[in-house]
């Protein structure tokens, strides 16, 4: 089971930009199906061939299910920070994937490309880049980094793609 700030964050970020039209609706359900089945999966279960398996189309991912929900979340809330940007050039996240993904004790690291479709559908990546979740990195216990802080355990993340305004 992934923490409660994780999935609290995960459904609230997933249901504010929905609302505001910045999630693909597949995406969305996506999404929030991942955090109804993390209930009944195991954390450590691997994601890659779990999404696979599940049908799932728009997320890709590799390590645990519950290391994915916590770099979902982040992603969710960097979109949301920049939502005023994304909704005025009209780009709708269409996909999510988490590439070269490593999971260590402590540690879940790789690359997140995420894409999105602008008002005349064509394709464009919104975020591209390499990121790190470290919950040994917060001076506190590591287990209880993850449960206390969950997905605000990333330590490094890309920002959204230069074609945004800052």
């Amino acid at each position: 089971m992934v923490e409660p700030i994780t999935t609290q964050a995960l459904l609230q970020k997933t249901e504010d930009l929905s609302h505001v039209k910045i999630l693909h609706p597949a995406l969305r359900d996506e999404i929030i199906r991942l955090v109804e089945d993390s209930a009944t999966v195991s954390n450590w279960i691997d994601a890659s061939q779990y999404l696979s398996a599940s049908g799932y189309q728009r997320i890709r991912a590799g390590g645990p299910v519950s290391k994915v929900l916590r770099t979902l979340a982040y992603m969710l809330e960097k979109l949301d920070e920049r939502q005023a940007e994304i909704v005025r050039n009209g780009f709708v996240v269409t996909r999510v994937e988490l590439q070269d993904t490593r999971s260590g004790c402590s540690t879940y690291s790789g690359r997140i490309h995420v894409q999105a479709e602008d008002q005349n559908g064509r394709e464009v990546v919104l975020i591209d880049g390499s990121f790190v979740w470290d919950c040994a990195e917060h001076g506190i216990p590591q287990t209880q980094a993850a449960r206390q802080l969950g997905y605000r355990c990333m330590v490094s993340f890309p920002s959204l793609a230069a074609m945004l305004p800052a």
